[in-house]
């Protein structure tokens, strides 16, 4: 299913070295390459990736994500900003984001009805 101009995803990765990392993104397949490859230029590698279906509320429910995650585990960064955590299991970050309501962007009335037939 693809994403509209108004939809986005949310992912979650996990690191070899146990590191977690969630975030939002219009291209999943784009960014899960681009933190393949920042992960091999620090000597680790991505070794679990789990990717929502698109949806209009991504932005939102990647700070809610992002919530559980500083609530549950600790930034790498040790501050308060940041989407890599550590002491987070990687099913459990994957249980929360399924739980997430994810919405699609509905087509115009005039859309659906030629869809429809009508």
């Amino acid at each position: 299913m693809s994403a509209s101009a108004h939809e986005g995803h949310i992912y979650v990765v996990g690191y070899d070295t146990g590191t977690i990392k969630v975030g939002y993104t219009a291209n999943p397949t784009q960014r899960i390459r681009v933190l393949e490859l920042a992960a091999r230029q620090l000597g680790c590698s991505v070794d679990r990736t789990w990717v929502s279906s698109p949806h209009v509320n991504a932005h939102e429910n990647e700070q809610h994500l992002l919530e559980f995650c500083s609530s549950s585990g600790s930034r790498v960064t040790g501050g308060r900003t940041g989407e890599f955590f550590n002491d987070l299991d990687f099913e459990a970050v994957v249980q929360h984001a399924e739980r997430l309501p994810m919405e699609r962007e509905q087509a115009p009335a005039c859309a659906q009805q030629i869809l429809r037939g009508v």
